[in-house]
């Protein structure tokens, strides 16, 4: 079976959360490249899989490296949108030193 939305409730989270992995979208990405969805059982298998790959876990490593390098280069990379949209967000709370608003 799938974990509930809340199994990591029992931690304190203080930090915005950055990008999340669904059921959903690991399905579209397996039914694009396989032609099939995965059964309940392999969904589960994929949770595990995401913890205990060495691999996997070094792509997901990389990937938020390579996130933050992007985000990082100005040079490279026109933040301006996404720049403005932060400048013009109303801030609702500071958590741990982030602000945390609505989208506009």
């Amino acid at each position: 079976m799938a974990l509930l939305k809340d199994y990591l409730a029992k931690f304190k989270w203080d930090s915005p959360i950055l990008y999340v992995i669904t059921a959903d979208m690991v399905q579209s990405f397996v039914e694009d490249n396989f032609g099939r969805k995965l059964t309940n059982q392999e969904i589960e298998r994929v949770h595990y899989s995401m913890m205990d790959n060495d691999n996997a876990y070094h792509n997901l490593v990389t990937f938020i490296i390579t996130s933050a390098e992007d985000a990082m280069n100005t040079d490279d990379n026109d933040w301006s949108g996404i720049d403005e949209d932060y400048n013009n967000r109303k801030t609702l709370e500071i958590i741990n030193g982030y602000p945390i608003g609505e989208d506009n």
